[in-house]
C-alpha cells in the first residue's frame, strides 16, 4: 500500500471492445444522479470488504451497515454520522442484484485485477465505476516512489493497463486531438520493475506487513482522502497526502544513500514506517470557520506501536527522532546519536528525505533554507558530504515537484 500531486480532472473511462455490455435492469451501472460521491465511496468499501467484484451487494451493504453502527470510530472522523446516515439509505435502495461499482466492462476482469481496478477508482479516484488515465497514473506513481515496497501491486497494475490499453505501445484509446492517451507513469512503473530483483523484494516484505497493518487498522470506510487527499494532510506544510507523502520519502531515501554510497535498505524501511502515527491518528483543529488536522507526538506514537511489533531498535530510533533536527542544535544532535558518526548519517538521510518528501510549499522551502547550514555542518560530522548531499537534495525537490 507510496512524486507530487497530480492536479488532475477526472475523464470518461475509454469502452474496451472486446466484452459486450451488461445491462442490470434495475441499476444499469452506478447511477450518477441519484447516488452521491459518499454513496459511491460506502459502496466502493463494502464491495471491497466483501468479494470485490464489482457489485456492492445486499449483503455487503448491510455488513458495512452493521460496522458502523457498532465500530467506535476515530474521533477525528467529523463525518461519521453522515456515513452512516447514507449507508442506512443504501440499504433500503440495494436490491438483491446489488449496485455496481464498477462498470460492467470492468466486471469481467480477472478477481485480483479487479479488486485493484475498484481501488485505483474507488480509493485514489472518483469512485464513478470507471479507471480513468489519472486515476491509474496517480497510482503508478505512488506505487513507483515506493518500489521495491510495492512490487506486487505494481505488477497487477501493469496488467490492469494492459486490459485498459493504457500506457504502452499498444495505447488505443484517444484524446479529443486524436492523439493516445497515455498514463507515462505506468511506462516509467514497467522499466523501474525489471530492475527489481528477489533479494529487494524479501527485504521489503516485513517493512510492507507492517506498513498495511497500519492501513488496516486506521482505514475509514467511506473516507479514503484521509490518507489520499493533501488537503487532509498539512498543507502548510505538505504539498502531498499522508500515503504519497511516504512514498515521496522512500524515494528520497533510496536516491540521497544512492548518492552518498550508503546502503539504503533500512533508511527506505524507515522512510515507509515513519509516518505511520499519522496513518494511525490525529488531532482535530478547530480554526474560526475552518477545520484542519495536526499529527502531535505522531513521532512518538508511531515508533511506541512499531516497538509493540517488534521492529529493530535502531530503526525505531530513527522513526522516532525523524524531525528532531530541526529544533536541535549540532551538538544536541551528536549527543542524541550517542557520538555514533553511522547513526548521525542516517538521522541526517532520514531528516532531508523526510522533507524532500513534503513538497515543495512556501513555508517547508523556507524552512529547510534556513535548517540547510546545520544539516550540512551535521553531514559532514557524519562522514558525509554536506554541501554536495544537500545541492543534491535540492536537484531532486526542483526535478519532482
Amino acid at each position: 500500500m507510496l512524486l507530487h500531486i497530480i492536479h488532475f480532472r477526472y475523464i470518461d473511462s475509454m469502452t474496451l471492445h472486446s466484452e459486450p455490455k451488461l445491462e442490470n435492469p434495475k441499476m444499469p451501472g452506478i447511477p450518477k444522479g441519484n447516488v452521491t460521491p459518499l454513496a459511491r465511496r460506502l459502496l466502493v468499501s463494502a464491495d471491497l470488504e466483501g468479494d470485490a467484484n464489482g457489485l456492492a451487494s445486499q449483503q455487503e451493504v448491510s455488513s458495512l451497515h452493521t460496522s458502523l453502527q457498532e465500530t467506535m470510530l476515530p474521533s477525528y472522523d467529523l463525518a461519521a454520522n453522515e456515513r452512516k446516515q447514507a449507508t442506512a439509505q443504501l440499504l433500503g435502495q440495494t436490491d438483491v442484484q446489488g449496485i455496481e461499482t464498477l462498470a460492467p466492462e470492468l466486471q469481467t476482469l480477472p478477481s485480483s485485477i479487479q479488486r485493484l481496478a475498484l481501488e485505483v477508482d474507488g480509493l485514489w479516484g472518483d469512485a464513478d465505476g470507471n479507471v480513468s488515465v489519472e486515476e491509474i497514473d496517480r497510482v503508478a506513481q505512488y506505487y513507483l516512489s515506493a518500489l521495491p515496497f510495492f512490487t506486487p501491486e505494481a505488477n497487477d497494475l501493469l496488467e490492469l493497463a494492459e486490459h485498459l490499453k493504457l500506457g504502452g505501445e499498444q495505447a488505443a484509446s484517444q484524446t479529443h486531438t486524436g492523439q493516445p492517451k497515455k498514463a507515462p507513469s505506468v511506462m516509467a512503473l514497467r522499466v523501474a520493475l525489471a530492475k527489481v530483483d528477489e533479494a529487494e523484494i524479501e527485504d521489503a516484505k516485513p517493512f510492507r506487513e507492517l506498513f498495511d497493518e497500519a492501513i488496516e487498522e486506521a482505514e475509514v470506510a467511506g473516507a479514503p482522502e484521509l490518507l489520499r487527499d493533501a488537503a487532509k494532510h498539512n498543507p502548510k506544510w505538505h504539498r502531498l497526502s499522508i500515503l504519497e507523502h511516504t512514498g515521496a520519502a522512500v524515494r528520497a531515501a533510496h536516491n540521497l544513500c544512492d548518492f552518498a554510497n550508503v546502503d539504503w535498505k533500512d533508511a527506505g524501511g524507515a522512510m515507509l514506517l515513519h509516518d505511520v502515527g499519522k496513518i494511525l491518528e490525529r488531532q482535530v483543529r478547530h480554526e474560526g470557520d475552518s477545520t484542519r488536522f495536526s499529527f502531535w507526538d505522531h513521532e512518538e506514537d508511531g515508533a511506541k506501536w512499531l516497538e509493540e511489533r517488534g521492529l529493530s531498535d535502531e530503526l525505531v530510533f530513527q522513526i522516532h527522532h525523524h524531525s528532531v533536527m530541526r529544533k536541535k542544535s549540532v551538538d544536541e544532535m551528536v549527543a542524541l546519536a550517542g557520538n555514533d558518526d553511522d547513526r548521525l548519517a542516517r538521522m541526517v538521510i532520514v531528516y532531508i528525505s523526510d522533507q524532500l518528501g513534503k513538497g515543495d510549499t512556501p513555508d517547508q522551502v523556507n524552512s529547510f533554507n534556513q535548517q540547510r547550514p546545520k544539516l550540512v555542518t551535521l553531514a559532514n560530522r557524519a562522514g558525509l558530504d554536506g554541501e554536495a548531499l544537500l545541492s543534491h537534495a535540492e536537484q531532486l525537490r526542483e526535478q519532482w515537484y
